[in-house]
């Protein structure tokens, strides 16, 4: 069965006590939150910030977060990965969860993931406890991108908050010359693009006029008609502030490779900058 969620359980109640987001922020295009009903069972350990077993051996990774791991991590890094295994287990071990997919119900190492949710008197939907806690941040996948844009309205609220890891993982500035030194790191990147280019195979976002040292974002031809049939041409992005969110490489500058439309958010409605928040 399919069914679309709103904002269940917890989430609730973390935009009442810390308010909306700004309701000019928005993604480019959203694929929705349809989900169909997968297995359920008892959790019986939690693995890692974004990874649970059940009692009859199914290992559950909940998609749709990134949440800090602590191999090769610095102590604070090391600290928040345990600071987010820890809010996992106080949600969910020992507890029912049932599984919702979206598009995709196995990663590459026959894990199952979906977006997970404690049945009991109250529904809880983790993937937004967490990222309610500040201890998650909104990560997709182009195979996998229900629910996005409604936990984005989660992290929001937790980032104006100051909640868990965004003192120390806030979101970095396109114009931040450090911001190359991130480089295999997955961050929120926030700037006003200057321009569009486009050649047969790919499409870049331009947020400077120094394509060799300038922060860029690029996306495959595929990719921009995909994302431009969803929510519109991007050439309209020209002059706007966005923030985009994906892991960042090292090419001519500080890059980041957009696969679906979530990972843009629009910061304003009138082509003003928005700096880093």
């Amino acid at each position: 069965m399919r069914r679309a969620f709103g904002l269940p359980g917890l989430g609730l109640a973390a935009v009442a006590a810390f308010g909306a987001p700004a309701a000019a922020e928005r993604v480019f295009a959203e694929a929705g939150c349809v989900l169909t009903e997968g297995e359920s069972g008892l959790v019986e350990s939690v693995i890692d910030g974004n990874t649970v077993r059940l009692a009859d051996g199914l290992v559950v990774r909940l998609t749709g977060i990134d949440v800090p791991m602590p191999p090769l991590m610095a102590d604070q890094d090391a600290a928040l990965a345990a600071r987010a295994a820890d809010t996992l287990s106080e949600i969910v071990l020992g507890q029912p969860i049932r599984i919702r997919y979206g598009a995709v119900t196995r990663d590459r190492y026959g894990r199952a993931t979906g977006q997970v949710f404690v049945t009991g008197v109250e529904e809880i939907w983790v993937q937004a406890a967490l990222v309610d806690a500040g201890v998650a941040r909104v990560a997709g996948f182009a195979d996998d991108r229900a629910c996005l844009a409604a936990l984005m309205e989660h992290e929001r609220t937790a980032r104006a908050a100051g909640l868990g890891l965004w003192p120390e993982l806030r979101v970095r500035s396109a114009y931040d010359p450090s911001l190359v030194e991130a480089a295999g790191l997955y961050a929120l990147v926030s700037g006003r693009i200057v321009s569009i280019g486009r050649t047969e195979r790919t499409v870049y976002l331009n947020f400077g006029r120094d394509w060799s040292v300038d922060f860029t974002v690029t996306m495959t031809a595929a990719v921009a008609a995909d994302i431009e049939a969803a929510g519109g041409p991007l050439d309209g992005l020209e002059g706007r502030s966005v923030r985009i969110r994906g892991w960042i490489e090292e090419w001519d500058g500080a890059t980041i490779a957009v696969d679906h439309a979530e990972q843009i958010e629009i910061l304003d409605e009138d082509g003003g900058a928005v700096g880093a928040d």
